[in-house]
């Protein structure tokens, strides 16, 4: 069985790197695009941002299946709320409060659950 902190300790780990990624790369190169068809490192970070906060937003919600062909509006009421040209300091900061939210909602998840087992 995974263990709930040992998950929460990776996904920390892994967060705080991108965190860090965003506020060392340099501002003036965020739309930066290395190719037509992939995405700048903004639309890259935001992308991370509003993927793990929808997601695990939506787990929380007790949503079993993301084979649906609604997926993609399930997640939209879980989307962080960021500005569209939210600055790196801003993206750094969202990411890990986004994380440290989720990560406190999912312990006390963990501990009603294992209350009530």
């Amino acid at each position: 069985m995974v263990r709930l902190e040992h998950v929460l300790d990776s996904w920390k780990a892994v967060r705080e790197d991108t965190a860090a990624a965003v506020e060392e790369f340099p501002a003036g190169e965020f739309g930066y695009r290395p190719t037509a068809d992939v995405m700048t490192f903004g639309e890259t970070a935001r992308h991370i941002l509003q993927a793990g906060h929808a997601l695990s937003g939506l787990l929380l919600s007790g949503e079993e299946s993301f084979a649906t062909p609604d997926f993609r509006a399930k997640l939209a009421p879980y989307l962080p709320d960021v500005p569209e040209d939210a600055t790196p300091a801003q993206l750094a900061a969202a990411l890990r409060d986004s994380l440290e939210r989720r990560a406190a909602e999912l312990r006390r998840v963990r501990r009603i659950s294992t209350r009530t087992s």
